[in-house]
């Protein structure tokens, strides 16, 4: 979900109040007079400071909690103005987040005892510059009856912007203790240039138990605005006042925290999604946006307007001229099946727009349409018949239960391969559908209507870490190379993470046949930068391979020897991606008189112990099929084995319909061999089936603990 869970305030803030801020001194004015009137609001709930007995153990507990959103718009003239288009079309608007939060352990200490932001920044955009300014209020009550408001002066400023526009401030909160409560507030004032925002989602849940969730918008009228309430969640009041602006509440009362993990906030939680436009400012307007409130019940509408928005996609246009003639020659080539045709096309549309981004990574902010346009030319062009689909991402509303047009995806379905295809998020195999995407109803585009479809969701088969170890002794430390081979969705963290743009760049010109190089597609004096920029990256690359070492065990290497990146798994011929570590760990290894104790149980990848208190779940389980598999070959030194009682701990079996978590070892030819085989089988568990995880999850944790000992 693209969550904005600040929300506005109704602090009456006048617009030139978000320019003011030039000087501390004058900022240090402006933040004591809106902590003045947010504590000054009418809130109620926030005099309550009685925690029920029910969850006094609790690690902390939001006592009250109030979200507030203040939108208007703004018109104003510019140095233009006298060629005749000197108007700005603003949307100003204020968030106010606050909490009132009781903390119950050393855990909840820690996270509210320190807070780090900016207090103000300028943002350019191509409709123009974005204002924000930030005010942060703490008032604490301590167990011992005294209140304490934490004043502006005690903000450390760490950094300043070139000219002093962007600072980031530190505040610790002194004196904090287990027992106290701490009342703290964000009040953001934005205003948007010429230009409308995503949508703002409120979430009736958080991280821990609420008793109270309020919510509260005052929306000017002549806003087109548009809400729709998810999975439960109320439906706004709305009432005006005498100028016809609109005021929308909502409240909530004795509200669950988030489970531990592995949950769906987008199709579980209740949430409202609100979407709000200035009609008249120069970025796009969808058009159905009408001018009032509204509660969105059908969205017949809005799914049009996304439908019109791929239209485009069915224009034949010029579209990726840095690899025309080779996009012409791939159309053309008679020799290779279509499947493989779609990746060329695929893979040199997506190396046009990786072409000239200062960080490859960058890609993923690509314009949905752009690329799509692009995918979609080439293929009429090699006489490859497509249809158009609309999605939406896991955690969004479906497809069909939109409140407005932000969230829809175009994709291309291609009959003859069978695949969906949508752009990239990260290096894949084309016709993959990621982790995001998968299991998710879509709409195929008719001449009348729509074809309901549910896109691949992959399965535990598909989506494999697979993992060969050979470990060896020195001394007491462990000499370890590991071979990674990772197949469907569990390669995309890692195909963000470890490949240099230089890498992709390299293979995705060998596999789409060009003789261009980037050098070629570069000006002179851009040259010299660029081939700094992929030097430094290819120095970052060993610190990220020796991240993943130390995401790997939860430890990090007392050694790193080195690396290899064997295959990025960006086709159907080569899909997996592959890569070597060699690195050493100490304190895995000890010794005991003539014993040595090896913890096996780390060689494997780190587990996470499952917290007591998610150990009860009423909530169902999401999560993504997936097996991770482990073959470690620990060499045993000239005359050693292992003993009998270690090699029963090796062997452990926990396989029901959810899970399985299996554990195998032996003695042969001198090795010590462990498989360790983890598997998630389904992509969505009832609540009910949350003990069958547990059992796998608690013993894959024990097997984590293994120590064997190795003896003469």
């Amino acid at each position: 979900m693209k969550r904005i869970l600040m929300a506005l305030a109704f602090v009456a803030t006048a617009v030139g109040s978000v320019d003011a801020a030039d000087d501390d001194a004058k900022y240090r004015t402006y933040a004591a007079d809106i902590r003045k009137e947010v504590y000054a609001m009418d809130m109620p709930e926030f005099a309550n400071r009685t925690v029920p007995e029910s969850l006094k153990n609790e690690s902390a507990v939001v006592l009250a909690s109030y979200r507030g959103l203040n939108a208007g718009k703004q018109t104003r003239f510019t140095g233009w103005a006298l060629l005749g288009y000197g108007l700005d079309h603003n949307l100003v608007v204020t968030y106010l987040t606050r909490d009132l939060i009781h903390i119950g352990d050393e855990a909840a200490l820690k996270e509210f005892s320190e807070y780090e932001f900016s207090t103000h920044d300028k943002n350019w955009t191509s409709y123009g510059k974005d204002r924000q300014q930030r005010v942060l209020g703490v008032r604490v009550f301590k167990k011992n009856g005294e209140t304490v408001d934490v004043e502006t002066d005690d903000f450390i400023i760490e950094s300043e912007g070139e000219t002093g526009e962007e600072k980031t401030h530190k505040l610790a909160v002194p004196n904090l203790e287990v027992g106290d409560d701490i009342d703290i507030f964000v009040h953001t004032s934005v205003r948007y240039e010429n230009h409308n925002i995503a949508p703002v989602y409120f979430v009736f849940q958080s991280d821990y138990p609420m008793l109270s969730y309020r919510v509260k918008c005052e929306m000017d009228r002549k806003l087109a605005t548009f809400y729709r309430s998810y999975n439960g969640a109320p439906r706004f009041t709305e009432t005006k006042n005498a100028e016809n602006d609109f005021t929308l509440e909502a409240k909530a009362e004795n509200i669950d925290r988030f489970p531990g993990g592995w949950y769906d906030v987008g199709a579980h939680s209740p949430y409202i999604m609100m979407q709000f436009y200035n009609t008249k400012a120069s970025s796009y307007v969808p058009s159905y946006a009408e001018r009032g409130v509204n509660y969105v019940t059908d969205d017949s509408e809005i799914r049009d307007e996304a439908k019109k928005l791929s239209e485009p996609l069915r224009y034949k246009g010029s579209f990726c001229d840095i690899y025309k003639s080779d996009l012409k020659a791939i159309a053309k080539d008679k020799s290779i099946g279509t499947e493989e045709k779609v990746e060329k096309i695929y893979n040199a549309v997506f190396l046009t727009y990786l072409f000239g981004r200062t960080e490859w990574i960058n890609y993923v902010t690509f314009d949905m349409r752009a690329f799509m346009m692009g995918f979609s030319t080439w293929l009429k062009r090699a006489k490859i018949k497509n249809e158009i689909f609309l999605t939406t991402e896991k955690g969004d509303e479906a497809i069909d239960e939109l409140c407005s047009n932000y969230n829809a995806e175009v994709g291309i379905f291609i009959p003859e391969t069978g695949k969906y295809y949508l752009r990239p998020r990260t290096l894949m195999v084309p016709g993959d559908v990621q982790n995001q995407f998968a299991g998710r109803k879509a709409l195929i585009i008719e001449k009348k209507g729509y074809r309901e479809v549910t896109l691949p969701s992959g399965s535990a088969e598909q989506n494999v870490d697979k993992n060969e170890i050979s470990a060896s002794f020195d001394g007491t430390r462990l000499n370890i190379s590991r071979h990674a081979e990772l197949s469907g969705t569990s390669k995309a963290r890692f195909q963000n993470w470890l490949p240099t743009e230089e890498d992709i760049d390299t293979e995705l010109r060998k596999f789409i046949g060009t003789k261009k190089t980037r050098k070629d597609e570069l000006s002179k004096r851009y040259v010299e930068s660029h081939e700094e920029q992929w030097r430094k990256a290819r120095e970052k690359q060993r610190d990220n391979f020796k991240e993943e070492v130390e995401d790997y065990h939860g430890d990090a290497p007392s050694e790193f020897k080195g690396y290899k990146l064997v295959s990025l798994g960006y086709s159907s011929k080569q899909p997996n991606m592959v890569y070597e570590v060699d690195y050493a760990m100490d304190g895995y290894v000890k010794k005991a008189g003539k014993n040595i104790i090896v913890s096996i149980g780390k060689l494997a990848r780190w587990q996470t112990k499952v917290a007591e208190e998610d150990r009860t779940r009423k909530e169902d389980v999401d999560y993504r099929p997936r097996t991770y598999s482990y073959t470690i070959r620990l060499k045993l030194p000239t005359g050693y084995n292992v003993q009998a009682e270690s090699l029963k701990k090796l062997n452990s079996s926990v396989d029901n319909e959810c899970v399985a978590f299996v554990t195998n070892g032996k003695v042969e030819a001198g090795e010590l061999i462990v498989t360790v085989n983890q598997v998630f089988k389904n992509a969505h568990e009832p609540a009910s089936n949350w003990g069958k995880i547990l059992d796998a999850l608690d013993a894959a944790k024990r097997f984590a603990d293994v120590q064997v000992i190795v003896s003469k």
